[in-house]
């Protein structure tokens, strides 16, 4: 048996038999207000039957210590004391000298009593509790009617009849409601399992987007405090060395290590500032590269070419976070490494929706093949983010012949 109860099942339970003890309640008071020569004994019973399962439903301190049996309990007193009180009623009658027809009561009263604690078993239990609840009531109908049969009540031909007829109409319906409550339990093991994956996946997700945040930050922390530590520490060594013999040189290199370390945290706190608020969100992609290689040219010294379309279309606000982290470390690397006089930055969408990107310069360049991939992680850096737009991107460099990088970024990707 389920030892978990269906949700709402017992607030049916009671509110039906809330609607049951007002019926029978003015059932009740119409019988006192008009008495018979024999009493509706079935209502009576009934009534009294009604208001003691609503006590036993409301009563939450009995429920409490009941536990798993509360719902149990409630179903064997809903199933058995209808028939019982049924009997009682046709005793009665043929106690105050009624035949045996005048006495039978109608079996139909009793069926729309059995019918509530069918389909609370149906939803609640197997097939297996539904069926023994169809033929243990049918039993017990025919059992009772005995003692009435023996005292010259209706034979137990007709309680026998009824049970037959409760069987193949309890069976039919019990049937129905288990496979549908057994359907939907189902559903609803399979939403729960399917919430599980689905929670699963979302870590999984969120562990993926902290690796990948962890990744950009290292990113960001090389072209910031790397750079910035390499050259303080190489300034230093330098300091050492002529510390003791020259001091003007040591005085002039202690202004530069100075310089270089306040521009170190400029640098960090303009990278803090983009990991903050990204200029994509306040300009646009466009835009936010035209700003930036433009101040970072002007800062530097170098001729800028720009060749920018208005906007670009069609693509996620990942690409162009990447696209614009992508043309910020390479001009990092044009003003840091390449003592070039220009640059070129050329960015268009092509007719099939796809980005193209060139960023040339004219500085010293460098051979590709040879670049440590350990002390220069910017361009690691460069190609990550160029996988994460799902684009491909080439450098191209010779010793004295400047350095142009391509990036080509497919519709598909965007």
């Amino acid at each position: 048996m389920n030892d978990l109860v269906e949700t709402g099942l017992l607030t049916t339970f009671r509110r039906f038999i809330v609607v049951v003890w007002l019926l029978l309640s003015l059932t009740v008071c119409s019988a006192v207000s008009e008495p018979q020569p024999v009493p509706n004994y079935f209502a009576v019973f009934s009534w009294v039957f009604a208001s003691l399962m609503l006590i036993y439903l409301s009563w939450h301190w009995l429920r409490r210590r009941l536990g798993r049996a509360h719902l149990p309990v409630a179903l064997v007193l809903v199933s058995v004391m209808p028939v019982f009180a049924h009997a009682t009623a046709i005793f009665l009658n043929l106690a105050h000298g009624l035949s045996a027809e005048e006495a039978l009561i109608e079996p139909g009263s009793l069926f729309l009593w059995l019918v509530l604690p069918l389909l609370l078993v149906s939803l609640q239990y197997r097939m297996q509790a539904m069926l023994l609840f169809t033929f243990g009531t049918a039993l017990l109908i025919v059992l009772v009617a005995v003692p009435n049969a023996v005292l010259g009540g209706p034979p137990v031909r007709i309680a026998l009849e009824h049970a037959i007829t409760q069987i193949v109409l309890f069976t039919v319906v019990g049937y129905v409601v288990v496979r549908i409550a057994r359907a939907q339990r189902e559903q609803r093991n399979l939403l729960q399992r399917q919430n599980t994956e689905l929670a699963h996946y979302a870590t999984s997700l969120e562990m993926l987007a902290i690796s990948r945040e962890r990744n950009r930050m290292a990113r960001e922390l090389h072209d910031t405090l790397a750079h910035t530590l390499s050259a303080v520490n190489v300034q230093l060594k330098a300091l050492e060395v002529v510390l003791d013999y020259d001091t003007n040189a040591a005085k002039k290199l202690a202004v530069e290590t100075q310089a270089l370390t306040r521009d170190g945290l400029n640098e960090a706190r303009r990278a803090l500032h983009a990991l903050r608020a990204s200029p994509i969100d306040a300009f646009g992609c466009v835009l936010a590269i035209e700003n930036m290689a433009q101040s970072r040219a002007e800062q530097a010294g170098l001729e800028l070419r720009l060749d920018l379309p208005v906007q670009i279309t069609g693509i996620s606000l990942d690409v162009e976070q990447n696209l614009y982290r992508i043309v910020e470390e390479a001009i990092n690397n044009v003003i840091r490494h390449a003592k070039a006089k220009s640059l070129s930055i050329v960015l268009y969408q092509a007719e099939d929706g796809g980005v193209d990107l060139t960023i040339s310069d004219d500085g010293k360049g460098f051979n590709p093949n040879r670049v440590d991939a350990k002390r220069h992680y910017g361009i690691t850096g460069m190609y990550e983010r160029a996988l994460l737009c799902g684009g491909d991107l080439k450098i191209e460099s010779q010793p004295g012949a400047g350095t142009t990088i391509h990036l080509r970024i497919e519709r598909k990707a965007t």
